[in-house]
């Protein structure tokens, strides 16, 4: 993660000049200009911008999800369980950071701390998980795809995120290496992004899909995650660093519309 972060920052330098500067996140941020990056995740404009995407009627027909109040999060569960699929909690006070699949049965009352949920006014999200392969990320810029890589990166050591090749890999599950994706899964992934973006023409951050592990259909994509970032917000992990610092900056204007230019440096 430290490395995927260090070569955004590297490409957005070339890119940017001046108008980036590096921050210390074991600082108090006190300036004036925007923040990007993973390390403020507690901030309060990150969290209400993550919730938003979430909100959005597109994102939830997309993920098939409903919010609804703590106290109606069990039944919503049972529904989706008695369809023998696992249902995922979310918090809507950060529906990225507090998230959880107990699999199918798992019982919201019982769970519920597992997503900080204090009270059963609490709004929630409760959407299917069914169970997918091959996840891919897709780094949004101004509504269009940036760049896109693989998820799972944990049996990886860190140097394959410079291999320019593993862009185009996938791997199974979170644990097994990557290997040469399949051009129809690649296919069904990013139409499924583009028919979202289409409905919902994401600012910036990331669209995490899959292919459902289902042997008895055809394969199909499904969307899994939505992730409303500032650029950086969002670890772009394998995706091309260059390809989506170049969308960042060709797109600044949307992207931060107050930002001051910089003299001698174009937009």
């Amino acid at each position: 993660m430290r490395l995927a972060d260090s070569m955004l920052y590297a490409a957005l330098k070339s890119e940017l000049g001046d108008r980036i500067q590096i921050f210390s996140s074991l600082q108090d941020f006190k300036e004036d200009g925007p923040l990007w990056g993973m390390d403020h995740y507690d901030r309060p404009d990150v969290l209400r911008r993550r919730a938003a995407a979430y909100r959005d009627p597109a994102v939830l027909a997309a993920i098939e999800g409903v919010i609804v109040p703590a106290r109606e999060a069990g039944a919503v569960m049972d529904e989706i369980s008695a369809r023998g699929i696992s249902p995922a909690m979310r918090s809507m006070a950060d529906p990225i950071g507090q998230y959880y699949v107990p699999g199918a049965g798992g019982q919201f009352d019982k769970l519920k701390d597992r997503i900080r949920v204090k009270s059963e006014d609490e709004d929630v999200l409760i959407h299917p998980a069914p169970e997918t392969l091959y996840e891919r990320r897709y780094m949004i810029v101004a509504g269009e795809i940036a760049a896109e890589g693989p998820c799972h990166y944990c049996s990886e050591t860190p140097a394959l995120l410079l291999d320019p090749a593993n862009r185009n890999r996938s791997a199974r599950n979170f644990w097994e290496k990557l290997e040469d994706a399949d051009p129809h899964h690649l296919e069904l992934q990013r139409a499924a992004v583009e028919d979202l973006l289409a409905r919902y023409p994401m600012t910036s951050g990331a669209i995490d899909v899959g292919i459902a592990q289902e042997p008895s259909t055809d394969p199909r994509a499904l969307v899994g995650q939505v992730w409303a970032a500032a650029p950086g917000g969002a670890l772009p992990l394998f995706a091309d660093p260059i390809a989506y610092a170049g969308k960042i900056a060709a797109h600044l204007h949307v992207l931060e519309p107050d930002i001051e230019e910089v003299a001698g440096i174009a937009p």
